[in-house]
């Protein structure tokens, strides 16, 4: 299981949204040991130390966004994306980043369409991303 790494970047303003991963996939016959169960047959793993409690909360609502085409990929079977590496500038940051990196991070890895995610921003409020 070999980690493949993504960038996600999206500038609408002064700043922009960047997040970079590395993850990869294993598919298990039973659920995994050790992983976080984000729908029956998906599971999370997150290895990089430095991942806080926000940030995998945002990959796992991320990986569920798109856990149906993930699961039809698989055919039934047990995936565990486990996530190696989440990389980010610490100014300006918005946890929401990653859960659009990893998602289109999974469209890739399971060959289906990224979803479209519809991003706004607001000075005041900063970056709004609205999903399907």
């Amino acid at each position: 299981m070999s980690p493949n790494p993504f960038v996600y970047r999206k500038i609408l303003g002064p700043w922009a949204l960047y997040v970079e991963l590395s993850a990869a996939v294993e598919t298990l016959p039973s659920p995994p040991d050790g992983a976080r169960r984000v729908t029956d047959h998906v599971w999370l793993r997150v290895l990089d130390p430095a991942a806080t409690e926000e940030d995998v909360t945002q990959l796992e609502f991320g990986i569920r966004q798109v856990a149906p085409q993930i699961e039809a990929a698989r055919q039934g079977r047990f995936v565990v994306i486990e996530v190696s590496t989440l990389d980010y500038m610490p100014t300006d940051y918005q946890p929401e980043a990653a859960a659009a990196a990893v998602a289109q991070w999974s469209a890739r890895e399971f060959g289906f369409p990224p979803p479209t995610i519809t991003t706004t921003f607001d000075r005041e409020t900063g970056y709004t991303l609205t999903w399907p």
